[in-house]
C-alpha cells in the first residue's frame, strides 16, 4: 500500500497496566522509526512507527510500565486540590459524602448519617486519626464482601489484607493472598466488589485471558459499569493520604 511519507494518525487506546485500566493515545507516523512514551497533561501518549503492530506498543508499553505509573500518578497528584483537613472537610465513604465535625463528647471517631465526628483528642492529629479510621474500618468492610463471594469459589484465598498502593486497586498472590486498597472504601460498594471480584478471579486465572474474564463476569455479572467508573473517576480517591 502506497502512504503519504508525512502521513499520521491518532488512536485512543486501553491497557491494563498494574491491575488499572489506563487509557492512552497511539500517535502513528510513516516518520518514525522507534516507539517512544511522554506523559504530560494529556496523559499517556506513545509515539510509534506506522508499520507496528500493536502487540509490539502495548509490549513496549508494559515493558516501562513503572515509569509509566509513577508518571501517571504524579499527573494525577498535580490535577488533585490538596485536602485540607479541617472541620466541615467533606470525605466519601462506599459512594456517599460524609463531613467532618468535632464532637466533644466522644472518644474515639464515629460515624453517623453522613457526618464523621471525631474527638477533641484527636484534632491535632486530625489526618492521621482519620486515615486509621478508614484503613479499620475498610479490612472489616472487605472481609464482610469476601464472605459473600465465597461460596462461589472453587478455591477459596488464604488471607485478605490491606494494601497502599497508588497504582492499583488491589492484587492476589499465587499463594491465594487478595490484597484490597484501603482507600476503595471511599469508593460506591459496586466499585469495590468489581476490584474483590477481579481479585478473586486470579484464584483460577494468574492473567488477564478470556477465560480469566468470564471468571469475574461469573463472580460478578455486572462488572462492566463499576469497572468503567473505576476506571475514569478512581484517581480522586487518592486523594486522601498520610
Amino acid at each position: 500500500m502506497n502512504t503519504n511519507p508525512s502521513q499520521r494518525t491518532v488512536e485512543s487506546k486501553c491497557l491494563l497496566m498494574g491491575g488499572i485500566e489506563r487509557n492512552y493515545r497511539l500517535k502513528r507516523s510513516t516518520l518514525r522509526r522507534t516507539l517512544a512514551l511522554s506523559v504530560g497533561a494529556q496523559g499517556l501518549i506513545v509515539y510509534a512507527p506506522w508499520s507496528a503492530p500493536v502487540s509490539s506498543v502495548e509490549k513496549f508499553v508494559l515493558d516501562h510500565a513503572a515509569w509509566v505509573v509513577k508518571k501517571l500518578a504524579g499527573q494525577a497528584d498535580q490535577i488533585l486540590p490538596q485536602l485540607r483537613w479541617r472541620e466541615g472537610t467533606r470525605l466519601s465513604l462506599l459512594g456517599e459524602t460524609v463531613t467532618l465535625r468535632l464532637n466533644e463528647d466522644i472518644a474515639s471517631i464515629a460515624i453517623m448519617d453522613d457526618v464523621l465526628y471525631y474527638p477533641v483528642r484527636a484534632v491535632n492529629n486530625l489526618q492521621a486519626s482519620v486515615i486509621a479510621w478508614y484503613r479499620r474500618k475498610a479490612l472489616s468492610y472487605f472481609q464482610h464482601r469476601l464472605t459473600l463471594f465465597s461460596a462461589s469459589l472453587a478455591r477459596q484465598p488464604i488471607a485478605l489484607k490491606l494494601s497502599s498502593a497508588r497504582s492499583r486497586w488491589g492484587s492476589c498472590t499465587k499463594t491465594g493472598i487478595i490484597r484490597m486498597n484501603w482507600r476503595l472504601l471511599q469508593a460506591s460498594p459496586a466499585e469495590a466488589d468489581y476490584v474483590l471480584a477481579h481479585e478473586l478471579a486470579h484464584l483460577a486465572h494468574m492473567n488477564h485471558s478470556p477465560a480469566f474474564w468470564r471468571e469475574v463476569a461469573r463472580l460478578y455479572p455486572d462488572y462492566p459499569q463499576p469497572r468503567e467508573r473505576l476506571r475514569t473517576q478512581g484517581h480522586h480517591y487518592l486523594q486522601i493520604s498520610l
